[in-house]
């Protein structure tokens, strides 16, 4: 949401400094968590994941960048909406019943 609704630079750091923190407690966490699942794929999977996800997203952002409208904002509404979807397909997975 701060990148969505950043309006200047000061705007944008904080925004960077948000998405740093998130992203380096998640990295932790997910890590351990395929660790504790399976030692030997767990392992494997966190050599190659947090490369394999960086180039991807590098190069899936570039080209909505490139050739969808609204660059600035488009990506990260659509970060937004896949956040909500996978928050809602946990929710209901979770759900008794």
């Amino acid at each position: 949401m701060v990148f969505i609704l950043a309006n200047g630079v000061p705007a944008l750091v904080v925004a960077r400094l948000v998405q740093g923190l998130a992203a380096g407690a998640a990295t932790g966490a997910v890590g351990a968590a395929m660790l504790d699942i399976d030692r030997a794929r767990g392992t494997l999977a966190n050599s190659i994941a947090p490369g394999l996800g960086t180039g991807s997203g590098a190069l899936l952002s570039a080209l909505l960048i490139r050739y969808l409208p609204a660059p600035t904002r488009l990506v990260d509404v659509i970060l937004l909406a896949l956040v909500a979807l996978f928050g809602l397909r946990r929710a209901t997975r979770a759900a008794p019943g």
